[in-house]
């Protein structure tokens, strides 16, 4: 690996050691490639526009120098980048139909886990609705599939209902404009195979995730939750524990 770092393999744990010594036979290596299409070969992917705009390493430089001078090639997440005759600039949005690509293995990404089942890393896009067009989420491609495995709408929120004494469901008049009059921007998002799910957050009241009572008052309120995914066709729910005070002493966590 670089900087002298050397991984192990299972039979040792995976483990990772720094500054590392001994004389190894193989090597963990990203290899990159510039084709001359927008899209990138099997087995690989584009270079992200944080590879780009690495000086550290000098992936910058190094990546700079595979370009003609006067080139523009696309990278991951609709980036691109220019050669040395535009100052190597990258840009993180860039629209414009080019015809050619960097490219790196997918050894980076696929081998990294994501601590729970071993697969790789998901990508996820948070949409605060109350500003944003949240149909804008199908708009991300990379190599002529969906950015994004995950889309969550930003936030509706655990509010404290002084009748009842329990938590209850709030949505603001935004994320209750999208799920009961823009319901055809949720399913185009998820046509293309993007999960869709709703954030649930605190209010500063005296509700939220860790607030319940007791197990019967969270019971009841994650049938709410059940109901509303139910309700607008959604696939689940963005648990976001914050921005909740707490006021009594729960007996359930």
């Amino acid at each position: 690996m670089g900087n002298r770092a050397g991984i192990y393999g299972k039979g040792y744990g995976c483990r990772i050691v720094t500054n590392q010594t001994q004389s190894l036979g193989e090597s963990v290596c990203k290899k990159v490639q510039k084709v001359d299409m927008n899209t990138c070969p099997s087995g690989t992917e584009h270079v992200s526009y944080e590879e780009a705009n690495d000086t550290s390493h000098g992936d910058k430089a190094n990546l700079c120098n595979m370009l003609e001078p006067l080139t523009i090639t696309r990278l991951s997440a609709q980036a691109s980048m220019e050669g040395s005759g535009n100052g190597c600039n990258s840009h993180g949005y860039d629209l414009r139909l080019l015809d050619s690509s960097l490219c790196k293995n997918k050894l980076d990404s696929d081998s990294r886990s994501d601590g729970l089942e071993g697969g790789p890393q998901k990508k996820v896009a948070y949409v605060e609705v109350n500003s944003n067009d949240f149909s804008n989420v199908a708009c991300y491609q990379e190599n002529n599939q969906p950015l994004f495995d995950e889309a969550v709408i930003f936030a509706a929120n655990i509010n404290f209902d002084s009748r009842s004494g329990k938590a209850s469901l709030y949505l603001n008049e935004h994320v209750s404009n999208l799920l009961n009059n823009q319901l055809d921007k949720i399913r185009t998002v998820q046509a293309q195979g993007t999960k869709v799910v709703l954030d649930i957050l605190g209010n500063h009241q005296n509700a939220g995730w860790s607030c319940f009572a007791n197990e019967q008052d969270a019971s009841d309120f994650a049938q709410v939750l059940k109901e509303s995914v139910d309700q607008y066709g959604l696939d689940g729910i963005d648990i976001d524990d914050e921005y909740s005070r707490c006021n009594s002493t729960p007996e359930f966590r």
